[in-house]
């Protein structure tokens, strides 16, 4: 191209223009855009209802949580596993498709517990607190002794004694009681008072609505 020095100080100005476009994004080429790279699953948000009881089914909802915050990720599907810190949860897994999963589940201990939902290498979490169950199931309203249940009482050999101060001798249980209700006691106000008595129901006999009120062994 001939002697630059020829060209003087214009020279040397198109040289340097020329170096700084060609070193403009650092030898290394561009970046690739992050919002055009596919969303990719993040975690899994988890929906309970306010009030869960042992042993009773609730509604479970699992939504897929993307890359970039996407809830529901509708780009994943597949088999989430659930468990739980506490006790027993049935059932133990889900199916999630276009991002999202709903099961009737179970939790079978009371108490505060965190349940997991976990799947792809991502988990999510909740923190509930499950009610004890009540003695005797039915609606609130509905007379007891319909709902006292057909359970047989299994003594043990444990839980009687025959050192009572006045039928020495005579072994007693001195920890399990007959009770029967009176006619018109409600499944919820039977329920109020074997809480506060902290009873468990280990047997009964069914009684007749109205006519004979049945009998618990607490």
């Amino acid at each position: 191209m001939g002697n630059p020095a020829r060209f003087g100080s214009a020279w040397t100005a198109a040289v340097g223009l020329i170096l700084l476009s060609s070193c403009g994004d650092g030898g290394g080429g561009t970046e690739p855009d992050p919002q055009l790279q596919p969303e990719t699953l993040a975690s899994f948000h988890l929906t309970v209802p306010d009030s869960i009881t042992q042993g009773e089914a609730f509604s479970l909802t699992v939504n897929a949580v993307g890359s970039r915050a996407s809830n529901p990720l509708t780009t994943y599907s597949g088999s989430v596993t659930l468990s739980t810190t506490v006790g027993t949860i049935t059932p133990t897994s889900l199916s999630v498709t276009n991002g999202t999963g709903t099961a009737q589940v179970t939790l079978g201990d009371p108490g505060q517990q965190t349940l997991n939902a976990s799947g792809g290498g991502r988990t999510g979490t909740v923190t509930v607190q499950v009610a004890e169950a009540p003695a005797l199931t039915g609606a609130g309203n509905d007379p007891v002794e319909s709902a006292i249940p057909d359970l047989e009482y299994v003594p043990d050999v444990g839980d009687f004694s025959n050192t009572h101060p006045e039928m020495p001798g005579i072994y007693i249980s001195f920890n399990t009681a007959l009770l029967a209700f009176q006619l018109g006691t409600t499944v919820g106000e039977a329920n109020q008072l074997l809480a506060a008595a902290d009873a468990k129901v280990v047997g009964g006999f069914p009684g007749v609505e109205g006519v004979l009120p049945g009998i618990l062994f607490i």
